[in-house]
Formats: structure tokens, C-alpha cells, sequence
């Protein structure tokens, strides 16, 4: 009997089978195998009627999951083999086996897919989507720590087994706050009946490439109707997966542990040869800004108060607000640690200070007839520990100023990535970060004062406040495009000026050449004989001016003329 049962739940023999198949070229004949004995293997350890013990039965099943997902790899179907492995860790017998999620992940990562390889090592280790880890065997999680670690330092050398895990942690917690409703799922489509969130295959694909079987009526193999068939939609859907993508990429941005080159090379530029100091000002303080107009506009201006109001009444509003105080909160624990740490490094100087009095006084008292020598000697050393206690402080004071600066990059990144207006990546200009202040300064007071009297009736007072700065933007718009009519004549309705005269006869003066001399200059003395009257020119019936009666009856010109 433990022979039959042997023979029955031998994963050699299965798998002999499916290669079988494989020669002959009949590859979803071995899949069929490998899918019928699962299903029973499967079902006999969850109802209890398998002749062996579970654990034995577990191993079995877990073998089984292995061989059927090398199988579709030998058999070149990576995205079915993927498929396999995704309901190997799903299965309810065998998905906390560590040894299928390690060839899970070094499956992914041989295909450079090593954000699915992260997302695998995450599940079995911290857990995913508020669940808590698959793995609890001690020893397949040492194994995976090790081969998580490892893929990881590939990208930085540096990373530590402890970093590692508090980076893993991190984000967590950070997906713990994500909620998102699952699209809805037939749970008969599955293999088994699970959570269908566990179903990590992309949407993109469709149905019909995923592996889902089910039993029919008669006990045998079948596929989903094709109505479970999905259509391919023409509206954006946000997934889960890109969630997890974006939630990914803002651990990444948390957890930077330097500047960036060219916002380091900008700070080292404005510092010159003085010390780092911090960022000046600060995007939040430590108070909330009292602000004499709620709209802000008074420190930020019209259109950006009008752009603030429109982000804030966005559905997304209220997380906004959230973030900015979790930011405002970063900025207070980073001013508590770094007073902390300059108050110890003050206490540790205090400390070797009396030593060192104490150790000079010593050696006072023993110098006898050398004292002066002595007495020299100490003021000496007390001098260098006057300077080196200076050196440490500023060091002290320019590690803090450059982690206030690591700071203010990590906000400026955040705030970007919510479409705050005024925020567009990390800056170290002076007028770009007193504009960011004073945008923070809004934000701050708005995160507080919904904190105050909640969502409603803040989301209520904002829409006022949209309706009176919109009309204020419209007013202000319409007077800056009359004022520009009137600098430049569009649209004006000033008087044209008057047509000239219409031309004289019988007079002395001649309009039929309109062209004037130059200012200043007379004509040439041939000229005047084709009736030009020129300035100091005498005209039929009129008398010389009294400065030409020198000159008698003719004009004064220049030499150059003659």
C-alpha cells in the first residue's frame, strides 16, 4: 500500500511523462499532465483522503509546481512558465515553500525582469498588499535574504544585509497606505479559490494566454468560456501594478542616501570657501505662517494662489495635504536630531575638557623647578584643544547643513511628483526656493487648518475662495489687456489725427516738392534757383532778418558750397 501511494504521488513519474509528450513535439499534451496531477495532488491534500503525510504530500506538490515551470521554460513558453510560477506561489498546499519563490526569482532575473524578481523576494520576505510574508521557515529565509541581497548588489556594492531590510520594511509600510479597489475577478476562472488580488498577471494579456483550468461536470479538464474572454479597453485603468511601480519609485526617492551630482556641484558653488550652511529659507517652519489674506495671495500672487486653490479642490487634494504635513514633520525630526547631535558632540568636548584640566593640573603639581616650561606647555595644549573643539563643531555644523540640504532635495522631489505649481525638480536658486517658502507656508497653513475644523468644511471655504479669485483673475486680466490697448492703439477709440492741408496757390511758399532740408543745414546755392525757400533766404516782399543785414542781400554759406 505505501508502494501504491509512493508510485501515486511520485513526481518522477509525472514529470518522465510530460518529457515524453515534450519529445513528440506535443507540448500541451505534457501540460495537460502536469495540470491533471496537480489538481488531484492538490485536492487530496486539502480534503485529507492522501495516503501519505502532509508534509511529504507538500514537498511533493512543491517538486511538481518546480518541474512543470521548467518544463514550459525548456519548452521556450517563458510567459506561460512565468504563469505557473505566479499559481505555484498562490497554491494553498505549497505556495510557502521558500525553494519555489528562490527559482521563482532567479527565473525573473535571468530574464532581466528584476523588478518582478524584487516584487517575489518582497512577498515571500515582508509581504505584499497588506498580507503578511509566505515564507516562515527560518532556514528558506535566511536562503532568501541572502539571494535577495545579492541581485541587489549588483546596482550598489555597498548595500548591507540590515540596510537591505529596512529598506524591504520601508516600503511595506509605505504600501500598507496604498488603497486601490481590485478589479473584479470570477474566482471560478482560477486554479484554486483564493484571493483573486493574488493574481499578479498583466492585464495587458489576455485571457486566453493565462493558464486558468477548473473542473467540469465529468471530473475532466476545462478552459473558461470565451465570454470570460477580457476585452481590451480604450479608457486609462490604473493597476495595482503601476501603483506598486510608482510606490517603488518614491521608496527609491525616500531612500536616496546623496544629492544628485549637479545640485551637490551647485551648493559647493554657492558656498565657495565658507562652510556649508543650510538652505535659507526653509520650506516649513516650525510654527503655522499667520497669514493676513487665507488665499495667499498677498505672499504669492494672484495666479499662483488661483493655481494652489484648483490643485487643493482636486480629488487628490486631501493626500496632498497629508504629504506636505509628513514633509513639514520630516523637517522637525530633522532639526530634533541634529540639535541632539550637536548637544552630545558639546557634552563629549565638556568631558575631554575636564580630563584635560585635570591632566594639566597633574602636571603642574609635579614640575618644581620647570614650572614656567610646563605652565607653557599647557597653555599650548590648551590652545590646540580650543581649536580642535572649533574644527569639530564646524564639521559637526556643515554635516548638518548638507543633510538639511539632502532634506529640502527629498521635499522639492516629493512636492514635484504632486504637481505642486512652483516646484518642478530639485533647484538651489535663491528666488526659486523663496518662492517654494512661501508656497509651503500656504500649504502649511492649509494642512493645519483642515487638521482644525476637517475636510468639509475646509473643502467648503476653498471653493469660496476659488469663486472670488477666479472673478479677481478675470478683472485683473481684463485691465492688464485695456492698458496694453491703450499703450500700443489696439483696440483704441482715441480720435484719428487730422488729414494735412490741402495745397495753397498765390502764396510765396511752393508745396510741389515735399521733402525738408536737414536741420541746421542749407542747401547748395544751385538748389535755391528751383523756388526752395531755405532758412535765411529772403522772399519777394519780405525783409531780411536783422542777424543777416551784414550779409546784405544774400544768405551766408559755408566755404564748401562756394
Amino acid at each position: 500500500m505505501a508502494d501504491d501511494s509512493g508510485r501515486k504521488y511520485d513526481p518522477n513519474v509525472v514529470i518522465r511523462l510530460a518529457n515524453e509528450k515534450l519529445a513528440a513535439n506535443d507540448v500541451e499534451g505534457g501540460q495537460l499532465v502536469f495540470q491533471s496531477a496537480l489538481l488531484d495532488w492538490v485536492d487530496d491534500a486539502r480534503e485529507g483522503s492522501a495516503s501519505l503525510d502532509s508534509e511529504s504530500l507538500r514537498e511533493a506538490v512543491g517538486t511538481l509546481w518546480l518541474a512543470y515551470a521548467h518544463y514550459l521554460t525548456e519548452a521556450n513558453q517563458f510567459k506561460s512558465a512565468s504563469e505557473a510560477y505566479d499559481q505555484a506561489i498562490s497554491c494553498p498546499v505549497a505556495g510557502s515553500l521558500g525553494r519555489i519563490y528562490l527559482d521563482f526569482a532567479r527565473f525573473a532575473e535571468d530574464r532581466q525582469r528584476l523588478k518582478k524578481a524584487q516584487d517575489i523576494y518582497m512577498k515571500a520576505l515582508v509581504g505584499k498588499d497588506g498580507q503578511a510574508s509566505a515564507v516562515t521557515d527560518e532556514q528558506d529565509r535566511h536562503l532568501l535574504w541572502q539571494e535577495f541581497l545579492e541581485m541587489m548588489r549588483k546596482s550598489n556594492p555597498q548595500l548591507t544585509l540590515l540596510d537591505l531590510q529596512q529598506a524591504a520594511e520601508s516600503e511595506r509600510q509605505v504600501q500598507s497606505l496604498i488603497t486601490t479597489d481590485a478589479p473584479e475577478t470570477d474566482p471560478s476562472a482560477d486554479l484554486y479559490d483564493i484571493d483573486p488580488s493574488l493574481q499578479m498577471t498583466s492585464l495587458h494579456e489576455p485571457l486566453s494566454k493565462r493558464l486558468k483550468t477548473g473542473y467540469d461536470a465529468g471530473g475532466g479538464l476545462q478552459m473558461p468560456p470565451s465570454t470570460q474572454i477580457l476585452q481590451s479597453s480604450k479608457t486609462h485603468v490604473v493597476t495595482a501594478e503601476s501603483m506598486e511601480t510608482e510606490a517603488s519609485a518614491l521608496v527609491d526617492t525616500l531612500q536616496q542616501t546623496a544629492l544628485p551630482p549637479d545640485i551637490t556641484a551647485a551648493w559647493m558653488i554657492k558656498d565657495g570657501n565658507g562652510p556649508a550652511v543650510p538652505p535659507t529659507p526653509p520650506l516649513f517652519d516650525p510654527s503655522p505662517p499667520k497669514l493676513s489674506d487665507p488665499t495667499g495671495k498677498d505672499i504669492l500672487g494672484l495666479e499662483m494662489a488661483v493655481k494652489l486653490n484648483r490643485r487643493l479642490l482636486e480629488s487628490s487634494g486631501s493626500l496632498l495635504l497629508e504629504v506636505s504635513r509628513a514633509l513639514w514633520t520630516l523637517t522637525a525630526l530633522k532639526e530634533k536630531e541634529c540639535k541632539t547631535s550637536l548637544d552630545t558632540l558639546d557634552e563629549d568636548m565638556l568631558k575631554e575638557h575636564e580630563r584635560l584640566e585635570a591632566s594639566l593640573d597633574a602636571r603642574v603639581s609635579v614640575a618644581g623647578a620647570a614650572l614656567s616650561a610646563v605652565q607653557q606647555m599647557n597653555s599650548n595644549e590648551r590652545n590646540n584643544f580650543q581649536v580642535t573643539c572649533s574644527q569639530r563643531r564646524q564639521n559637526a555644523l556643515s554635516a548638518s547643513a548638507w543633510e538639511f540640504r539632502q532634506l529640502l532635495c527629498l521635499q522639492q522631489q516629493v512636492l514635484s511628483k504632486l504637481r505642486i505649481p512652483g516646484f518642478d525638480g530639485p533647484t538651489v536658486d535663491a528666488s526659486a526656493l523663496k518662492l517654494q517658502s512661501q508656497i509651503c507656508m500656504y500649504l502649511h497653513s492649509a494642512f493645519y487648518l483642515r487638521k482644525r475644523i476637517g475636510d468639509a468644511p475646509h473643502v467648503s471655504m476653498l471653493e469660496k475662495q476659488a469663486i472670488r479669485l477666479d472673478k479677481e483673475l478675470e478683472q485683473m486680466l481684463q485691465e492688464e489687456q485695456h492698458h496694453q490697448d491703450q499703450q500700443f492703439g489696439g483696440g483704441s477709440n482715441l480720435p484719428l489725427p487730422p488729414p494735412p492741408p490741402p495745397p495753397q496757390t498765390g502764396n510765396a511758399y511752393d508745396y510741389s516738392y515735399q521733402q525738408q532740408p536737414m536741420a541746421g543745414l542749407p542747401p547748395p546755392p544751385q538748389q535755391q534757383q528751383q523756388g526752395y525757400i531755405y532758412p535765411g533766404q529772403p522772399v519777394q516782399g519780405q525783409a531780411l532778418p536783422q542777424h543777416l543785414h551784414q550779409y546784405g542781400n544774400q544768405p551766408h554759406y559755408p566755404s564748401y558750397y562756394q
